[in-house]
């Protein structure tokens, strides 16, 4: 349960002028209340503790009013007070619960956006395999039909198979020796 703020009798605007007298930073009011700074600093940043201003300063009594709700007592916790926990205490763990929902859910999400970059590699490494021994099949395969094709165009002579296969052989390793540098570099494709 969060307090209540107490309305002033007088205007809101001398409320504010008394409040701004009485405000205290975060470093004060950690010291007045013996805990360390970053204790106050997390509970401002939860939404426990009210501040003012862009520094953000505190009312100390407003302060220590929320500080004093906003505790979970031991025996709270731990079922005290007729073995019921708190409203405060159920809301904590239905929060802390979703949110390791949520981690788990984006954990999952981009655990399956993932591939191993051996696996990457290998799959790569047998496409280049299985496209370079199909290029090298290419001459032996074409090389009957191409030399009848071309054969026919030139005044009737007939151009022999096994030449026009070491003809296109040649080229073909001219154009596998271009390639022999290309490697796959996927140091570029990493997203971080």
């Amino acid at each position: 349960m969060v307090p209540p703020r107490q309305a002033a009798p007088n205007s809101a605007q001398a409320a504010r002028k008394m409040r701004a007298t009485a405000l205290m930073t975060q470093a004060a009011y950690a010291r007045r209340r013996g805990v360390s700074r970053q204790a106050v600093a997390d509970r401002i940043r939860r939404g426990l503790l009210p501040t003012y201003g862009r520094d953000r300063r505190l009312d100390p009594e407003e302060a220590d009013r929320w500080w004093h709700a906003t505790t979970v007592r031991p025996e709270a916790a731990a079922g005290g007070l007729g073995g019921m926990p708190s409203a405060f205490t159920e809301a904590r763990v239905a929060l802390m619960l979703t949110e390791v929902q949520l981690r788990r859910l984006r954990y999952e999400d981009r655990r399956s956006q993932l591939i191993a970059r051996d696996a990457v590699l290998a799959k790569f490494a047998l496409a280049m395999r299985t496209m370079r021994e199909g290029f090298q099949a290419l001459p032996a395969r074409i090389a009957a039909d191409l030399a009848a094709d071309l054969g026919c165009a030139r005044d009737g002579r007939r151009l022999e198979p096994a030449v026009v296969e070491r003809v296109l052989q040649v080229y073909v390793q001219r154009q596998f020796d271009e390639l022999a540098d290309v490697r796959l570099d996927l140091t570029a494709a990493v997203r971080r």
